[in-house]
């Protein structure tokens, strides 16, 4: 009764498509796009969770305290800016334009001023060389936003990050932490989100398009990775103009 109620709005409002994220009884419809994701389960114990995490990824930890690298944990607006200039680096290496910094300074004041989040960033030598944002609700954490500088990257700055995390999330007494989605392509974020002891499980989108009257399988965007290409050659000054533009129209 509910997708048909909602079917039946999308034909009267006049929609092209409408997309379901995760939705369990659309499985057996055609799929558009599929995705990993991983939930860590959170432990008052910090010596548990940190006993199931993979060799490697302890040894990063550790490697990254030895190197010197420290770590905030703050609510400040400053702190939101000083992720941001990393936000934007990390989306020039993805090839995308970055949000307009007006979207994070909204959402310092709607979400994270209301203890609804934090912003976690690692300093090497007074310099801001990773971060994350992490955003919550009743009992859930949500990793939202990661980044961080590649010059720095021998550091491992960024498993410091999401280890503290990890334990801040405890802490906080939330229950789960959402690593999020990743690109099934993706072997590198997908080896490094296993190393932390979470579940691993799979989403699908679906799309129906109101054209055709049933749920579509797009082929991938040839023209999309076109773009990203080029995209990851212009300077970051000039891809924040276009996120200015651009996000108002794809959100």
């Amino acid at each position: 009764m509910l997708l048909e109620s909602v079917l039946a709005l999308g034909g009267m409002s006049g929609w092209r498509y409408i997309q379901f994220r995760g939705e369990q009884y659309l499985a057996d419809q055609a799929c558009d796009e599929a995705y990993a994701y991983h939930e860590l389960e959170l432990l008052s114990d910090e010596a548990k969770m940190h006993s199931r995490l993979r060799k490697g990824t302890s040894s990063s930890i550790r490697k990254a305290e030895r190197e010197g690298v420290t770590i905030t944990i703050s609510q400040s607006l400053d702190d939101i800016l000083g992720f941001y200039r990393l936000h934007c680096l990390t989306r020039r290496r993805l090839g995308l334009p970055p949000q307009p910094s007006s979207f994070f300074e909204k959402l310092h004041t709607h979400v994270i001023n209301e203890n609804l989040g934090f912003t976690v960033l690692a300093r090497y030598k007074q310099k801001t060389v990773a971060g994350l944002i992490c955003l919550n609700f009743a009992d859930q954490a949500v990793w939202k936003y990661g980044a961080s500088d590649d010059t720095y990257k021998h550091l491992s700055a960024n498993n410091l990050v999401l280890w503290e995390t990890i334990k801040a999330c405890a802490a906080r007494g939330f229950r789960s932490l959402s690593m999020g989605r990743t690109d099934l392509d993706n072997d590198g974020l997908i080896s490094f989100k296993n190393g932390w002891g979470a579940t691993k499980t799979s989403v699908g989108y679906y799309r129906y398009d109101f054209e055709s009257n049933g749920f579509v399988s797009r082929s991938k965007n040839s023209r999309k990775i076109q773009y990203q290409k080029i995209l990851r050659y212009l300077p970051v000054d000039v891809l924040r103009v276009i996120g200015e533009f651009a996000y108002k129209h794809i959100g």
